[in-house]
Formats: structure tokens, C-alpha cells, sequence
């Protein structure tokens, strides 16, 4: 049905008041027309059938605009109540770990370490652009402000 087509059902009434059958039956098949019309078209520009693999760059930026972003991260400010300490030689840690698990070095005297609430330690430059793509643990996975 196209966009600027109108329907016009006749909606005599008979001298009793009320509308003829006929003509009750003609604007129920109108309106139930109309309504099947717009549930096609509704259900056409439904996303539940897009295919990634199937989309070609454009599109899939396109998509990407339509969507949106989420961000599963903490922000910068969040980070920043995260307990920050200093690494001492010597010092155990709970894990017995004398290395960051994100980039696998071990931590050198004063290097700048943060400690999340599960007791898991890192290094400050390591586990901050960590946080804010993911708000787990590395380590145990536990949410830091959970």
C-alpha cells in the first residue's frame, strides 16, 4: 500500500443509526489490510535477521553507527579510588605472582603497582586500559566494583 494512498471505505448509515453490514465488513477489511500492510513493513526493517558475514564494510560501519558503542569498562574516574602502591623488593605478594599476569614482566623495585579489591596486583599501566575495556579481575574474574 503506498504511502499516500488513503483508504475510503463507504460508511453510509441507515436510518436505524447504525452502520450496514456491508459497510462494516468493508471497513474492517480496510483496517485489517492496513494493519497487515504496516506489520510487513515493520517486520522488513527488523534487524533480528542481519548477518555479519554477509555485510560489506560499509555496511557493517553503518551497523556499528546504529548500534552504538557500550562500554563494559570503568571510567577513569572509577579507577582512580583503586588502591595504588609501590613495588618493594621483597615484597610477597598474596599469590606468590612476582609478575604482572597482563604483560608477563616481573615487577622491578618502585614500580608503580595497583591493587583491585580481590587482593590481585598489576602493574599501574597495565591494568588501567585493562579496566576500562573490562571491569573483572584478569586474574579471578571477580567485577571490581561489584
Amino acid at each position: 500500500m503506498p504511502r499516500n494512498r488513503h483508504v475510503h471505505v463507504n460508511t453510509e448509515v441507515r436510518h436505524s443509526g447504525s452502520m450496514s453490514v456491508t459497510s462494516q465488513l468493508a471497513l474492517d477489511e480496510a483496517v485489517a489490510k492496513a494493519l497487515q500492510y504496516y506489520e510487513n513493513k515493520l517486520a522488513a526493517t527488523r534487524q533480528d535477521d542481519i548477518d555479519p558475514d554477509d555485510m560489506n564494510y560499509e555496511e557493517l560501519q553503518a551497523l556499528g553507527e546504529a548500534i552504538g558503542a557500550e562500554t563494559r569498562g570503568l571510567s577513569d574516574e572509577l579507577i582512580s579510588f583503586l588502591t595504588p602502591s609501590m613495588y618493594a623488593t621483597g615484597f610477597v605478594l598474596r599469590d606468590e605472582h612476582a609478575e604482572c599476569v597482563i604483560c608477563c614482566m616481573p615487577y622491578e623495585d618502585q614500580a608503580a603497582l595497583i591493587t583491585l579489591p580481590c587482593e590481585h596486583h598489576y602493574h599501574s599501566d597495565c591494568i588501567r586500559p585493562w579496566l576500562k575495556i573490562n571491569k573483572a579481575c584478569p586474574i579471578c574474574g571477580e567485577e571490581v566494583f561489584g
